[in-house]
């Protein structure tokens, strides 16, 4: 019966023709090239030379010793003898070759028939079955050990949330006259900071209940909202629902940018978790509604309520807190002052909400959506009341305080002026300056010619209709008044006007 051993590397059968090779001896793979090193397994030799096998010519070889009892066999490979490996003695029923692949001087490129390759020197492992509860666990195991290594890298270097304790924003600085009253506003972000006590729970319940839930159950991270928000999006295939609460808009407005990448959003869930360990959810709502941007140069709820409402935060029923809590999302999208429909059916969604949540009753809700809300026109009361006077006023605080602190410090400055008496002055300042001009005649300097009357009717046509756009946006800032038929003049109005006639006498001015 031939004698055959098995190639480590490839597993196919080599067969040993006689004479058979010495312990020592090298041979090659006839199917994938390998070379290998030959022993036998103790009184396997003696045993095949008693049957009559003939061996090659015998060279001095080292002599195998016994190992000692629980100390493993070690045999020196000739071709590589730094190299050495341990040996499991195999069944004594089974004859195998003991092979150890031998490191060529330089690697060969394969053949097409993938003989005559060699191959680099490779360590054999034992194989462990893996059963489901072995597996399962190394996934754990390596989930925990990526998880650990991303906490740690994405650690490093992040801010610190003590700047939270105690917070110091850019707040209005207000210029007011001798009697209290607000001559104009100087700022860099137009915020009033409130305590959390001074604004009503039912605004606060309109933003929880538009941006967070459960702001109160979770630990900084609404998990099964970042699911829900998941699935809704790819249900309408796109970005239509984000999931991020209360506090990690807090620690993205304070310690972040709003730059849309995911290492940001890993950095926000950890600040978010740092946050809601140190501070309470009370400190934490107190942060976000004084620092969340509402749109129109408002930041907060105090500011925001002054803007389009020209109230106190104190003061905003339940359906002008719903449409203040509409805003985060998209502040000039839903602007009560730009897109009044857009924000009526976003306050229409905060209401839902509020009433989901248990925060109001579905009558109130009813209630607070047919509530006729007054939104007041934008204004700058800087420019309107005392321009002049409070420039000057501007002028002096910068000289004497620097720009940095009256922009960001929220100073409160009373001043000399009366603004009754002020507002007295620079009517009758005007009408003289009037009166002055008309006295000095027509001047052509300011003249454009229209053209034929067709040209003219049209000029007419669409000064019509701007003037009663003005008229209607003034009675409603939210744009809800319909056009009246005509225009309605007032006194002292300044128009431009289109002269249709002219004699030696009279002018006719068409407007």
């Amino acid at each position: 019966m031939p004698i055959k051993t098995t190639c480590t590397h490839c597993h196919s059968s080599v067969p040993l023709s006689e004479p058979l090779p010495l312990p020592g001896e090298s041979i090659q793979c006839g199917e994938c090239g390998a070379s290998m090193i030959v022993s036998y397994p103790e009184g396997i030799l003696e045993a095949l030379k008693g049957k009559g096998k003939q061996f090659a010519a015998e060279r001095p070889t080292a002599p195998l010793s016994t190992p000692r009892e629980g100390v493993p066999k070690v045999r020196a490979s000739r071709d590589a003898p730094s190299e050495k490996r341990l040996e499991d003695p195999p069944p004594p029923s089974q004859f195998e070759a003991d092979v150890t692949h031998a490191a060529p001087s330089r690697p060969k490129r394969p053949g097409p028939s993938g003989k005559g390759r060699t191959r680099w020197p490779v360590k054999l492992m034992a194989s462990i079955p893996l059963t489901f509860g072995a597996m399962a666990g190394l996934a754990v195991l390596l989930t925990c050990l990526t998880a650990g290594g991303s906490y740690l890298f994405f650690s490093q270097g992040l801010p610190t949330v003590d700047t939270l304790q105690a917070y110091r924003p850019p707040t209005v600085t207000v210029v007011q006259d001798r009697h209290g009253e607000i001559l104009g506003e100087i700022y860099e972000e137009r915020r009033y900071v409130v305590s959390l006590d001074a604004i009503p729970e039912h605004v606060q319940h309109a933003f929880i209940a538009a941006e967070d839930a459960s702001f109160w159950k979770h630990s900084g991270v609404d998990y099964f909202g970042i699911v829900r928000a998941m699935l809704r999006n790819l249900a309408k295939g796109k970005m239509a629902q984000g999931a991020s609460t209360i506090t990690q808009q807090v620690a993205r407005n304070f310690l972040l940018t709003r730059d849309k990448k995911l290492t940001r959003k890993i950095k926000e869930v950890l600040l978010s978790w740092r946050i809601e360990e140190t501070y309470t959810k009370t400190h934490i709502l107190y942060l976000y509604l004084n620092e969340i941007y509402l749109g129109s140069h408002a930041y907060g709820v105090e500011a925001a309520s002054r803007t389009y409402f020209d109230k106190s935060v104190g003061d905003l029923t339940i359906a002008e807190a719903a449409l203040l809590a509409g805003l985060p999302q998209r502040p000039s999208d839903y602007s009560p002052h730009r897109h009044w429909e857009k924000a009526h059916g976003r306050q229409g969604y905060v209401l839902r909400q509020m009433v989901s949540n248990g925060y109001i009753t579905p009558e109130e809700a009813r209630e607070a959506r047919a509530e006729h809300i007054h939104v007041t026109p934008r204004t700058n009361t800087f420019l309107e009341k005392a321009p002049h006077f409070t420039e000057y006023a501007r002028r002096y605080l910068v000289e004497k305080y620097g720009e940095d602190r009256v922009l960001r410090d929220g100073l409160i400055i009373r001043t000399t002026c009366d603004l009754k008496l002020q507002t007295v002055a620079q009517q009758a300042l005007i009408k003289g300056v009037h009166e002055v001009d008309q006295r000095m005649g027509l001047r052509r300097s300011d003249l454009r010619t229209l053209g034929d009357d067709a040209a003219i009717e049209a000029y007419r046509s669409e000064q019509d209709t701007a003037l009663r756009q003005v008229w209607a946006k003034k009675q409603d800032a939210a744009g809800r008044v319909e056009l009246p038929p005509e225009v309605l003049l007032s006194a002292e109005q300044e128009l431009e006007g289109v002269v249709l006639e002219v004699s030696r006498k009279w002018v006719r001015i068409g407007i």
